[in-house]
């Protein structure tokens, strides 16, 4: 089983086929990190991805998440610039 976390439903495409953009997108990152961190605990052996909208867009965001460690693997369209790759 895989654990889809999403901290965004914003993205910086507009696909015709998507439907996350219609999603409102409310961010409180102290409730973010402890359903996170209760979800690990939860299902320790479970693999979390990051996913959205584009999980990159806000880098302060993204880089709280993974300074977590619990982020296995990150679903992104790639439009990113390199100091997100770096991150």
């Amino acid at each position: 089983m895989s654990i889809y976390v999403v901290p965004t439903w914003h993205c910086n495409l507009h696909c015709p086929h998507c439907f996350v953009h219609t999603y409102k997108d409310e961010w409180n990152e102290e409730e973010f990190l402890k359903s996170l961190k209760e979800l690990k605990e939860k299902y320790p052996n479970e693999g979390f991805i990051l996913h959205g909208g584009e999980p990159t867009l806000y880098r302060d965001r993204y880089k709280t998440i993974l300074d977590t460690g619990i982020i296995d693997s990150i679903c992104s369209n790639l439009i990113v610039d390199n100091s997100i790759i770096k991150i």
